[in-house]
């Protein structure tokens, strides 16, 4: 981890000659996990550096490679026996890179929870031995494992004669198993995979099920119970008066605040997120090939979307994944319409506005903006074609009847609807800006 510990600082912060005077005034600007911008002023050599923090300059000290106009992200780790700020990675390269590839997927744990839920043996119990018996060509090899004799492939070198100590990682959609570490091992680790006589695997597996238990068991008590509410939240149906609450558990429960939590100590709070329990899942089944890129596929989501509000900067915009089973991909934009105006005669604000940004599997994109002015709502609905959009227009009576807690003073529909990851990528990155950073 890069970190940024301040040394001294403007006398608008308090005297370098008192470290605990200068604690106290830079706490005044610091809160313990937020995120602030500084600006790289000037590099001083033996790892000190000047900062521009909220228009104060400061000398810090760090080991990371920092450069004169090099805008950095900082989160206060620490502030005793000295301040510390963590280097909170914010390149747009690093953003738009995974974005394109990850931003447009639906966070849903059906497919995860099925394979955890498969009768095996888990990753921390150990399975069976088997003894390398002869190799049948590159990467194959004929094992004797209970007496019954198999063809393996495997990258991993093994020689005759060898005893594995072998553990169930996936069932399906083939049998694979992790090299453990043993005594009898030269050389431990790696996995491979049964492709022998499919009549003998499905012997083998019928004895290791009968003692084994769900991969789910392998797993931390804790992030076995956060993975079970989850997705049991996200069975619920959202058509009745309590779908707000639920689906305000699930953003809440995602671990969107995952690492702010860790920074101010609550740990409680932290570990029964979908985050952590997605990051154990990926710790224990690290060498299981389906249920491990399943994972790291979810994880890449969230923190795509923890780059995006990141990257807003505005913090009058707020951004909120939807993970919801029924959605190819969704997300939840408001946007604050700031103070009311001073002087105003009407003593109004602007209208508060969000939209939901939707691909659904029928429907197509979808996108619902909300307009809630004082006296009542207005409501446009959005889709990618004519003929949806009068599909959607034909439930109009439905939707009016369903609004009953404020006024509905319009309800109109277009067919304009672009695809949330375009619109979301537009948003980070405003037209004339450019996502390759070309300054020399």
């Amino acid at each position: 981890m890069n970190t940024i510990a301040p040394l001294t600082s403007s006398t608008t912060l308090g005297s370098a000659t008192s470290r605990s005077s200068s604690q106290q005034q830079w706490q005044k600007y610091f809160q313990s996990g937020e995120i602030v911008r500084a600006t790289v002023l000037e590099v001083k050599g033996n790892d000190l550096f000047a900062l521009d923090i909220k228009g104060n300059h400061l000398t810090a000290q760090s080991k990371a490679l920092l450069s004169p106009g090099q805008v950095l992200q900082l989160q206060l780790v620490s502030a005793s026996p000295q301040i510390e700020l963590k280097i909170v990675s914010n390149t747009p390269q690093e953003f738009f890179g995974r974005s394109l590839t990850l931003i447009g997927e639906n966070i849903d744990l059906t497919g995860l929870i099925k394979n955890l839920q498969q009768t095996g043996t888990s990753p921390l119990q150990n399975l069976s031995s088997a003894t390398v018996l002869a190799a049948k060509g590159e990467g194959a090899f004929i094992l004797d494992i209970g007496g019954a004799h198999v063809t393996a492939q495997s990258k991993t070198d093994l020689a005759p004669g060898q005893t594995l100590q072998l553990e169930v990682l996936t069932t399906s959609p083939q049998v694979e198993l992790k090299i453990a570490s043993g005594a009898q091992q030269t050389l431990p680790g790696g996995s491979l995979t049964l492709t022998g006589d499919d009549t003998v695997i499905a012997g083998l597996l019928n004895d290791f099920q009968q003692n084994g238990a769900s991969l789910l068991q392998g797993l931390p008590l804790g992030a076995q119970q956060t993975l079970k509410d989850f997705f049991a939240l996200q069975q619920n149906q959202l058509s009745g008066k309590d779908g707000g609450e639920v689906l305000k558990k699930l953003v809440d429960k995602m671990g969107l605040s995952l690492e702010n939590l860790l920074a101010r100590g609550d740990k409680e709070n932290a570990v029964t997120t979908l985050k952590a329990a997605l990051l154990e899942v990926a710790h224990v089944f690290k060498d299981a090939a389906q249920i491990g890129d399943t994972t790291h596929r979810m994880l890449g989501t969230l923190e795509v979307y923890q780059m995006a509000q990141l990257h807003l900067e505005n913090t009058a915009n707020f951004i909120f994944p939807l993970p919801l089973p029924f959605l190819k991909q969704g997300y939840l934009m408001i946007e604050d319409p700031g103070p009311q105006k001073a002087g105003s005669e009407s003593d109004t604000r602007p209208p508060f506005h969000f939209s939901l940004h939707l691909t659904m599997e029928e429907l197509g994109n979808i996108r619902i903006d909300f307009l809630q002015y004082k006296d009542g709502l207005y409501i446009r609905f959005n889709t990618d074609s004519k003929e949806k959009s009068d599909f959607v227009e034909s439930f109009s009576a439905d939707l009016k009847q369903a609004i009953s807690d404020v006024p509905l003073l319009g309800l109109s529909f277009s067919e304009t609807a672009a695809d949330p990851t375009a619109e979301l990528i537009q948003k980070l990155l405003p037209r004339g800006a450019s996502m390759l950073d070309t300054k020399i």
